[in-house]
């Protein structure tokens, strides 16, 4: 029997809450650093191709300098001063909106302060300009050679808080893919019998999260079909690891091609019963209960070369709790 709406959408979220913990913290981005020596000035800039321009406008490249959240914590605006030729930055509204009236020119939203980094702002007084670090000893000892140091203006993310929040926009990048094929996995169970964890383990597998050329436009080939003699749709031709006599082998092979991946969950579905010889050789597939031996069904039956196949996908479904799509349809 078919769940109803409500049930699959509560199912849904405990598995996309399986596989993203921290959702609600933002991903991350580079801020980079680069410096005029001409101006004797630094920038500041998340915008990469901002940093690449300027390097061919006398800016040196001085790389990462820490880590700025996409999302959350307080807003950190940028202003420039046309006489002095120098950028300030602050996450103060108030000296934001009245350095606007002493020449400075307001250039808007730079960043986000976020994180447990203290990014240092120092001043030099002789030279009418601001430096920011987040290395404590620098900032100590530019404080002796003529800059007076102004304490905390912002805060950044250490590597360890940015490495993080790269898994969860990673993280969230894989809910997002399954959320996407998800009804259509469930359709192949009351279609063709087979398991929703099997087709969302093989899209995984085959496509890497949908990411690979075949599985991205204009190919949108999910499972790595590839063309027969029965097959009157599109195709393309792309290189692709194969196993002969248990090595590994790269050869050229012709794919089918799909309007989007909805076409391509179905064609997966259909695909086991679109000819009798499929019939017959993925009989042990079709209707089983269980992914474990889905999985090692669909491997005997020489769906594919990889001599590991039915492991990495039992691994799969149960890194990513798949397992709980299949009691949508079973239960």
């Amino acid at each position: 029997m078919k769940k109803t709406l409500l049930q699959m959408g509560i199912l849904s979220g405990l598995l996309f809450a399986f596989l993203v913990v921290h959702a609600s913290v933002s991903a991350s981005t580079g801020l980079y650093r680069l410096y005029n020596p001409d101006l004797k000035v630094h920038l500041y800039t998340k915008d990469t191709n901002e940093y690449t321009v300027l390097a061919g406008r006398g800016w040196n490249q001085e790389g990462l300098t820490w880590n700025t959240a996409d999302q959350g914590g307080e807003s950190v605006y940028r202003l420039y001063h046309n006489g002095l030729k120098v950028h300030l930055y602050t996450k103060d509204i108030n000296e934001y909106n009245v350095l606007a009236t002493r020449g400075w020119s307001q250039e808007g939203f730079a960043y986000n302060s976020y994180g447990s980094l203290p990014i240092y702002r120092l001043y030099h007084e002789g030279m009418k300009k601001h430096l920011y670090t987040r290395d404590r000893n620098e900032y100590n000892v530019l404080s002796t050679r003529g800059w007076n140091q102004e304490g905390i203006a912002f805060y950044g993310l250490t590597e360890a808080e940015a490495i993080g929040q790269q898994q969860v926009q990673l993280e969230q990048g894989k809910a997002d893919f399954l959320a996407r094929i998800q009804q259509g996995a469930l359709d192949g169970w009351y279609s063709n019998g087979i398991l929703p964890s099997i087709s969302a383990a093989q899209a995984i597998l085959e496509s890497g999260w949908g990411n690979s050329a075949l599985g991205q436009a204009p190919n949108y080939n999910l499972f790595g079909i590839k063309v027969s003699t029965d097959w009157t749709g599109g195709q393309v031709i792309l290189p692709t690891k194969e196993y002969k006599d248990g090595k590994a082998i790269i050869v050229d092979a012709a794919f089918r091609t799909y309007s989007s991946w909805d076409e391509s969950i179905r064609d997966h579905a259909n695909f086991f019963t679109s000819t009798e010889w499929r019939k017959n050789r993925y009989q042990a597939v079709f209707g089983q209960r269980d992914y474990k031996s889905a999985a090692v069904a669909l491997q005997a039956a020489g769906y594919a070369t990889d001599p590991e196949y039915s492991n990495k996908l039992i691994s799969v479904i149960e890194r990513y709790g798949l397992y709980e799509w299949d009691k949508l349809v079973l239960y």
